[in-house]
């Protein structure tokens, strides 16, 4: 779908929209609640499309609009007044995800060719998860250049943005699932609990005791190399925005200034989902 270019947002646009961000173990939904905080419902994969049809009926925005929703003879669900901001890295759920829409419904699907806040200077900017970009452009709107981001979910994913706003590039490594999957076996014998308040022992006595410390120390590890990795590269000083599911446990690692936010792809969508309505 072609972005409405000059289109003033209160002709056919929300101020509101829902932000939906396609991963490749769940979708989150985000809307801007009225006290400036944020709703937000998470699904995990797969999901079936009855599954997804009433997860939509049931989204927040401006604290309750279920009765913009509508059902028509395909059970596509048709939105009538808000637009739908996109940021995917699965195609395929994607897919699923806008064939129970109405195909008139207003929607965006976020690419490297929007109008970010940053620049590309080299490389294949096509090649950058639409995640990141859109990371990238919440984390300059929080603290400014240069910033690195780093995104704690199911892949590990370091991206840095200069001080005259050029993307530089970045990192990507497992994430802390996918450690604890490497332990399959005995992860399904034992809790793993990786909690910030939970302090273990360095030297597991159990089986347990070594999961969790081996488990949380592996990754702490591996999140600070890629940081102090970064900040050497980058030469300069950088805030740090940290966000996704493991975040909480991050804090022992970071050694510069730095922001735990746990909304800000949601963030960056909203400044994009801005700047798009502005050309």
């Amino acid at each position: 779908m072609t972005w409405k270019q000059n289109r003033p947002i209160n002709q056919g646009w929300m101020k509101m929209p829902q932000h939906i961000d396609i991963g490749n173990s769940k979708i989150a939904f985000f809307s801007r609640r009225s006290d400036g905080g944020w709703n937000q419902k998470r699904v995990q994969l797969p999901v079936s499309d009855e599954s997804l049809r009433t997860v939509i009926q049931s989204l927040p925005n401006e604290e309750n609009f279920s009765n913009y929703f509508s059902s028509d003879a395909t059970n596509a669900v048709s939105i009538k007044k808000h637009p739908w901001m996109i940021c995917s890295v699965n195609p395929n759920v994607e897919a699923q995800l806008k064939s129970v829409m109405d195909p008139l419904s207003k929607i965006h699907t976020v690419s490297w060719k929007d109008p970010w806040s940053f620049r590309f200077e080299k490389g294949d900017p096509s090649q950058i998860g639409a995640d990141r970009l859109v990371l990238m452009e919440g984390a300059l709107e929080r603290v400014g250049a240069p910033v690195i981001v780093v995104s704690a979910g199911t892949a590990t994913t370091v991206s840095v943005v200069g001080r005259d706003r050029v993307f530089l590039g970045g990192m990507i490594a497992p994430g802390l699932e996918a450690l604890i999957q490497a332990a399959s076996f005995p992860a399904q014998l034992f809790r793993v609990d990786l909690t910030p308040k939970v302090q273990e022992k360095a030297l597991g006595l159990s089986t347990e005791e070594a999961l969790q410390s081996g488990i949380r120390n592996g990754y702490l590890g591996l999140v600070h190399r890629l940081i102090t990795q970064t900040q050497r590269a980058l030469n300069d000083q950088a805030s740090v925005v940290i966000t996704g599911g493991a975040a909480p446990i991050l804090e022992p690692v970071i050694e510069s200034e730095w922001v735990c936010d746990p909304f800000v792809l949601a963030e960056g969508m909203e400044k994009l989902y801005g700047s798009l309505c502005s050309l």
